[in-house]
């Protein structure tokens, strides 16, 4: 089964809508990576510095395909000011698991960051 989900503003749910934050667009981009370093069954797969795009896999979970994470950090250079999206796309297994793809990141992330803006 194929799926995906994205973070969106029109979700219900914070932690699955776009994460911002009052920081430089370069250290959460390195905290982004940092993060996918010790998340269990995650592989960054490919990074574009110039854009601070990720590109990671997510190891199967039950029933489930590989899923595909792509992390975007977006902010300006002058002021700190910074959002980050997730898109997570499965392809294979008989369920899609990408929301809670995008939600453990998330969650941790959001605990990271404003761990580190406190």
């Amino acid at each position: 089964m194929a799926g995906s989900f994205e973070t969106t503003d029109q979700n219900p749910e914070h932690l699955l809508k776009p994460l911002r934050v009052p920081t430089r667009h370069e250290d959460i981009y390195q905290a982004a990576q940092e993060l996918v370093d010790d998340l269990p069954g995650w592989t960054l797969v490919d990074k574009n510095d110039e854009t601070e795009t990720l590109r990671c896999t997510r190891k199967a979970r039950l029933l489930g395909g590989e899923s595909t994470v792509t992390i975007r950090v977006e902010g300006p250079d002058d002021i700190p000011n910074t959002t980050v999206n997730l898109k997570s796309e499965s392809n294979g297994g008989l369920l899609s698991h990408d929301k809670k793809n995008v939600l453990e990141f998330m969650k941790l992330f959001h605990r990271r960051v404003s761990d580190a803006v406190s």
